[in-house]
């Protein structure tokens, strides 16, 4: 199976920032990352007009998404993330409060080690839930 840019160019990162005596070089996380951050940014085209949080700051990003459907999404890359250590992703499913959400048809759980196309991926299938798919159940109030 053919590799996607984005994950020939994570390999190299991961390959590039181990010298002989296991020295992570800065610098080379940083132009890596760099260069992710487009790749992510020509991928991501069809989801911008519903990113609300952008946030870069210790060595991690974070971007949370809200869609029409009530729903969205926390996505994370930090060096303690799942995955975030080699370049990967860790996404959330947030309820229409913006909480992590448990229950929906996508998952039960936080989902770590994505590649950036996994996350595309995911964000597709969170926007395209239907309501009625998301909605708990309600009480039965007593007669």
């Amino acid at each position: 199976m053919n590799k996607s840019i984005y994950e020939r160019v994570l390999d190299l990162r991961n390959r590039i920032s181990l010298d002989g005596d296991n020295t992570i070089y800065e610098e080379d996380y940083l132009l890596l990352d760099e260069v992710l951050d487009h790749i992510e940014k020509m991928n991501n085209s069809n989801y911008d007009e519903y990113l609300i949080v952008d946030i870069k700051k210790n060595r991690g990003i974070q971007k949370k998404y809200k869609f029409e459907n009530g729903r969205g999404a926390s996505v994370v890359r930090y060096p303690y993330s799942r995955g975030g250590n080699v370049g990967l992703y860790e996404l959330a499913v947030l309820d229409k409060y913006g909480y992590i959400d448990y229950t929906t048809p996508i998952t039960n759980k936080v989902i770590g080690w994505l590649t950036w196309e996994e996350v595309i991926e995911l964000l597709r299938k969170i926007k395209e839930l239907e309501k009625w798919q998301l909605e708990r159940m309600k009480p039965i109030a007593k007669t």
